[in-house]
């Protein structure tokens, strides 16, 4: 196993060294040697004192001997491959357990591993439940993260604190949190967050080293954490918002749980945006990139990676999507960023119809207008596609029905509810070409009233109806809720 000059150094803090190593220093030494050798560590005397050096850092150790020195440090390396072994036993075995065993040995630190949706998976044994701070005595008593805990990050760390998605990152809070400083990392695998990892700093300050150590494990984890949910009916590694927005069966606890983290309650009103790198090419740890952008700058969103797209739930009794699209705008022109926007609807039961709108409207809007700028594709301007593209429905006729437009949707609920004729009333409208004469003769009105109910009509529309598209758009809606009328009733009332 290859390791870095601050790996080593963690090795030897018990000797009290003098440490001159920079944080980019690689993982690329394969052993001890006396004299030089390419990516190998140099031991060699220096007076009373003993230098190792390797790749332009070094590390002293006072009033010692080059061979006792030597000694020790291949003995590192030995460490290093024998615990490199047991590593890749414990993930073997899935014993996760013995595996945060083996991460104490190199973090010396308190390590705890999360599911995706902040549930304990396993924690550091070496620390009782009142050793550390209040969250830790949390995790140990009720096995999630607690809410208070998941708000205060969001509070502290807001949207000037961005950082790489799949990078560790350091958290540091003021003595008054009472909180324990952590190094963190997100546990992705192909697009997808599987858990989260944290080294509490306790024991010994956290360094270059640690982070190195993280990523290695982390790279491991990946593919373990997929593996299981992919066999498990009741998978701890898939995020909740993932399994909504795929209609996926949620677990009402996880679900319930993660909507407290975020502040929000089932009968708000949601809106998806999917976002996608408008080079195709970027790869895998771009995406992660942009899916920590997005979340550090919307806040109190749900996000989550779906294979090449990042998608966010905006909870818009939290957050209007005007205030939402300030906030990313300019991110999303830097990063060469693109979005498809959904309808909003009351529930979390739309969510996965709302996905399937923002995925459509992305898709539409990129092969219709896309290129240039940081555009922002929206569900409405592409219904009508969407809908005439019936192969691209894939949940029947409440899919359908939730690609209605709007305003159509609103009046035949009032009038199922109330016996009106707006719907009667527009649709004749529209038919006639707007004609009031033509109009009023096939209902049988006179024009004047025909007039009034325009009117009243027309003033509660949140489009133009001088559009051509909109008229058509509004067409396509009644002709759908005539053909399944009755199914209406289950779908929620939308917004554009």
């Amino acid at each position: 196993m290859k390791l870095s000059m601050w790996m080593i150094a963690n090795r030897l803090e018990a000797l009290e060294p003098e440490v001159q190593i920079k944080d980019s220093a690689r993982a690329v030494l394969r052993s001890a040697r006396r004299v030089y050798a390419t990516n190998c560590v140099h031991v060699y005397q220096d007076g009373p004192d003993v230098i190792c050096a390797g790749e332009g850092d070094y590390i002293r150790l006072r009033n010692m001997e080059e061979k006792q020195v030597f000694e020790i440090v291949q003995s590192v390396f030995d460490f290093y491959d024998n615990w490199n072994e047991e590593l890749h036993q414990a993930l073997a075995e899935e014993n996760f357990e013995q595996l945060i065993e083996k991460c104490w040995q190199v973090f010396h630190n308190p390590i705890i591993l999360l599911d995706a949706n902040r549930k304990v998976i396993a924690m550091s044994a070496q620390y009782s439940e009142n050793e550390l701070d209040d969250e830790w005595k949390y995790l140990c008593e009720f096995g999630y993260s607690s809410v208070n805990s998941i708000q205060y990050l969001q509070r502290f760390y807001d949207s000037t604190h961005l950082s790489d998605g799949t990078e560790p990152k350091m958290y540091r809070f003021p003595k008054e949190a009472g909180r324990k400083d952590c190094l963190f990392s997100p546990v992705f695998y192909k697009g997808i967050l599987y858990g989260k990892l944290s080294v509490l700093e306790e024991n010994r300050p956290v360094n270059a080293g640690d982070v190195e150590m993280m990523r290695y494990v982390v790279r491991l984890l990946g593919p373990l954490l997929a593996r299981i949910t992919l066999k498990d009916e009741n998978p701890m590694g898939r995020s909740v918002f993932l399994d909504m927005i795929q209609g996926r069966a949620v677990d009402a606890r996880s679900a319930r749980r993660q909507m407290d983290y975020l502040g929000w309650e089932e009968d708000h009103v949601f809106r998806v945006l999917t976002f996608a790198f408008q080079d195709q090419s970027c790869k895998d740890d771009m995406l992660f990139l942009a899916a920590s952008l997005i979340a550090n700058y919307l806040g109190r969103t749900g996000v989550c990676t779906n294979k090449s797209h990042v998608v966010a739930i905006l909870d818009e009794d939290i957050l209007p999507r005007s205030r939402a699209l300030s906030r990313i705008h300019t991110m999303m022109e830097k990063n060469g960023l693109e979005m498809g926007e959904s309808f909003c609807a009351k529930g979390i039961q739309s969510l996965p119809y709302l996905y399937h709108q923002s995925l459509a409207a992305l898709e539409f809007g990129k092969k219709f207008h896309g290129g240039g700028g940081a555009p922002c594709y929206r569900y409405y301007d592409y219904a009508v596609d969407h809908i005439l593209e019936k192969n691209g429905m894939w949940g029947g006729a409440a899919e359908l029905l939730y690609a209605c437009h709007p305003d159509i949707l609103r009046f035949w609920k009032q009038d199922e509810q109330t016996g009106g004729s707006k719907i009667d009333t527009l649709w004749a409208y529209l038919n006639n070409d707007r004609s009031l004469i033509n109009t009023a003769q096939e209902l049988y009105v006179h024009r004047s009233t025909l007039v009034y109910r325009i009117k009243k009509i027309t003033d509660e529309l949140t489009c133009d109806i001088t559009d051509s598209y909109t008229r058509d758009y509004m067409k396509i809606s009644i002709r759908l809720l005539r053909i399944y009328r009755g199914q209406s009733a289950d779908i929620g009332e939308t917004h554009i």
